[in-house]
């Protein structure tokens, strides 16, 4: 319930209508994402809308991205080969998958709108 008041004060359908891609993360995608956590909501207020949604997270507890129903993912804890690599150099490995993600936009503007295999989709 916390989370769907902050983004009912925020407005944050509003914001979400008027985007053109949304970006959801969080340190752990796991089962408590799905009762009622920010990316959660934000990403069904997304797909309700015909908006597509990708996913960057610290740690992905299987099954649970095809859950949400995200278009495609990365998980930074993947990218480090561990945890701990995860943790230490977490920018690093954001602005990484982020820039990932630019490119496949880039592409996809380009005509190719093929999803980077850096992100999963499946």
């Amino acid at each position: 319930p916390g989370a769907s008041t902050l983004l009912e004060l925020l407005k944050a359908q509003k914001i979400i209508e008027s985007a053109n891609l949304i970006i959801v993360g969080e340190g752990k995608l796991d089962s408590q994402t799905l009762f009622g956590k920010t990316p959660k909501i934000i990403a069904e207020q997304a797909i309700k809308t015909g908006i597509t949604v990708f996913g960057i997270f610290g740690q992905i507890q299987e099954g649970m991205a095809q859950r949400l129903k995200l278009s495609a993912w990365k998980c930074l804890e993947e990218m480090a080969v561990g945890k701990e690599a995860a943790l230490t150099n977490a920018s690093s490995y954001v602005i990484a998958a982020a820039s990932s993600l630019g490119a496949y936009l880039a592409d996809q503007n380009n005509g190719s709108g093929k999803i980077p295999s850096f992100f999963k989709n499946n």
